[in-house]
């Protein structure tokens, strides 16, 4: 039995709400993507593998990488130390231990910072308890250099979500995308992003999402990699959880898309209205080798 999960197109249409309530209700642009058949995402270890994005658009070999075998590469900076932060039968692994006074985990990867690029990850996430409220995940990319909030996340929701939310942010403004998908299963999903001096495109499960090309959405700006597990706050429960990285990888633009890159732009948000999806760090990081 071919071992797949889907989320059928017509359910984009559930996306629409959440689309259209950015901060203060202002949305000037962006819409539902349209996709090329149905959203999936394979399990490891089968003949349906999770879908990489890299192979689907043909980018070559990766120039950076990490797939956590046998431990996690140099230069990583950790908030905090195994057995919170560590790798996991060859997987990244961030261990949110949930409860009331839980803090926010970060892993950073300042190594191969970069402007220009591709970025291709897999991911998974899991909570334990229902209880409480689930950390929230937030993949980015974050300046070298302190820059306001100008930051590109690649994906964010709770543990347990049924759709992912995508976010550009330079200079106050916002670029978003959200869409449905099963991210609550304890499975792989792949994410990617691509940005060039005249564009920047978000695709999941080898499927582009959103592509931007306004000025106001490009920042230029070296980045890095960051993924944060952030808590409920506020003294509130957290349910245990954690999040999983199969693979981590950065390839150049040296060769071109072997598909189109067209779809949607985010809703826009202008500066002075857009919401954080997530709070800041609130643990301090250190370098581990």
């Amino acid at each position: 039995m071919l071992l797949t999960r889907i989320i059928r197109p017509a359910l984009l249409g559930t996306a629409l709400f959440a689309l259209g309530t950015v901060a203060g209700g202002v949305a000037v642009s962006g819409q539902i993507p349209t996709l090329d058949g149905d959203l999936v995402h394979g399990v490891p270890g089968t003949a349906n593998k999770p879908i990489n994005t890299a192979k689907q658009y043909r980018w070559g070999n990766a120039s950076w990488k990490d797939e956590f075998v046998g431990g996690y590469g140099p230069g990583w900076i950790m908030s905090d130390p195994a057995p919170t932060i560590q790798t996991q039968y060859g997987q990244l692994t961030l261990n949110g231990p949930g409860g009331t006074s839980a803090k926010t985990l970060s892993a950073e990867m300042p190594i191969n910072d970069q402007s220009v690029g591709r970025w291709d990850f897999s991911m998974r996430s899991k909570q334990y308890q229902t209880t409480g409220s689930p950390y929230t995940i937030v993949l980015e990319l974050i300046p070298n250099a302190p820059a306001g909030d100008t930051r590109t996340v690649i994906a964010t929701f709770p543990i347990g979500a049924d759709k992912v939310t995508a976010q550009i942010r330079n200079q106050g403004r916002s670029y978003t995308q959200t869409v449905p998908h099963e991210v609550f299963s304890n499975q792989f999903h792949t994410y990617a992003l691509e940005v060039t001096p005249t564009r920047i495109s978000w695709f999941m499960e080898g499927k582009v999402l959103m592509t931007e090309t306004r000025t106001g959405a490009l920042s230029g700006k070296q980045m890095r990699i960051r993924v944060r597990l952030v808590p409920a706050g506020d003294g509130a429960r957290t349910n245990k959880g954690r999040v999983q990285f199969d693979w981590m990888r950065y390839y150049t633009l040296a060769r071109k898309n072997a598909k189109s890159t067209d779809a949607p732009a985010g809703i826009y948000t202008p500066a002075g209205t857009a919401s954080e999806p997530t709070e800041t760090p609130s643990s301090s990081a250190s370098p581990c080798t």
